[in-house]
């Protein structure tokens, strides 16, 4: 069921946040390490709009997104701690279905 009610929109602030994230996931997967670059100028731009937002439940997921820069750029190591602040994160905002999602990735 739809948390809003009728004719009511979600806040437009969580889609701005996630936009670049979402961004930066596409453009890793199109076109690998050349999409660095771009991809870590989207992955700034979401950082400073959950910061500006104070949208901190979308901490978690900007952790996955640069897990997933670093796994393109192979770096193994920074991808398993980014993976792992996100579980704490998720764990702390009282998402554990989303945190056990990335222990099997770990």
């Amino acid at each position: 069921m739809c948390p809003f009610q009728h004719g009511e929109q979600p806040p437009s602030f969580i889609f701005q946040c996630q936009n670049p994230g979402i961004l930066a996931r596409a453009l890793l997967r199109r076109d690998g390490v050349a999409a660095r670059e771009a991809a870590e100028g989207a992955l700034d731009s979401a950082a400073e709009l959950i910061e500006r937002t104070s949208a901190k439940t979308l901490s978690p997921h900007l952790l996955e997104w640069r897990a997933e820069l670093a796994a393109v750029l192979g770096d193994e190591a920074t991808r398993k701690s980014l993976l792992s602040q996100a579980i704490e994160e998720y764990d702390s905002i009282g998402a554990p279905l989303q945190a056990a999602r990335l222990r099997t990735q770990t």
